[in-house]
C-alpha cells in the first residue's frame, strides 16, 4: 500500500493549513479555488504537459473541490481523509490493471474515472448532507 498514507498529509496540509491561510488573504471562495488549483498543480509530473497529464490535473482539481466541500460542510478533515484514501486505493487498483497503459484501455480508464468522479461527487454530497455538524448537533 505504498503511497496511500500520502492522502492523510495532503488533507492536513491543503484542506487544513493552506485553506485556512488562504481564507485570510482571499476570502473563502478564493481560498477554495486557489488551494484546489495548487493541489492540482502539485500533482503535475515535471515537464509533462501531455493531454493525459492535463486530464489528470483537471480531474485532481475537481477532486480537490470535492474534498474541500466535505471539509467545509462537516467541519472535519476526517471524512475528506477517508474519501481521499478510498480514491487513492481505487486509482491504484485501476491504474495497475493489466493493459491499463494501452491506447483503448487508457481511454476507457479515463472515461471510467470521470464517471466515478461524477458518481463520487453525488455520493459525497449525499453523505455530507447527512453528516452531523456543530450547528445541527444542539446543546
Amino acid at each position: 500500500m505504498k503511497g496511500l498514507t500520502r492522502g492523510i498529509w495532503e488533507e492536513v496540509f491543503f484542506r487544513g493549513i493552506l485553506l485556512a491561510l488562504l481564507t485570510k488573504i482571499y476570502g473563502l471562495r478564493g481560498a477554495v479555488l486557489w488551494s484546489s488549483a495548487v493541489f492540482a498543480v502539485v500533482h503535475l509530473k515535471t515537464g509533462d504537459l501531455s493531454p493525459v497529464a492535463i486530464v489528470d490535473i483537471v480531474s485532481i482539481f475537481f477532486m480537490a473541490l470535492l474534498f474541500t466541500f466535505v471539509v467545509l460542510r462537516t467541519g472535519s478533515l476526517l471524512p475528506a481523509i477517508v474519501f481521499h484514501y478510498v480514491h487513492d486505493v481505487f486509482v491504484n487498483l485501476v491504474q495497475n490493471a493489466p493493459g491499463a497503459n494501452e491506447g483503448t484501455a487508457a481511454a476507457l480508464l479515463y472515461a471510467f474515472l470521470w464517471m466515478a468522479l461524477v458518481a463520487g461527487g453525488f455520493l459525497t454530497v449525499w453523505v455530507v448532507r447527512r453528516w452531523p455538524n456543530a450547528a445541527s448537533a444542539g446543546p
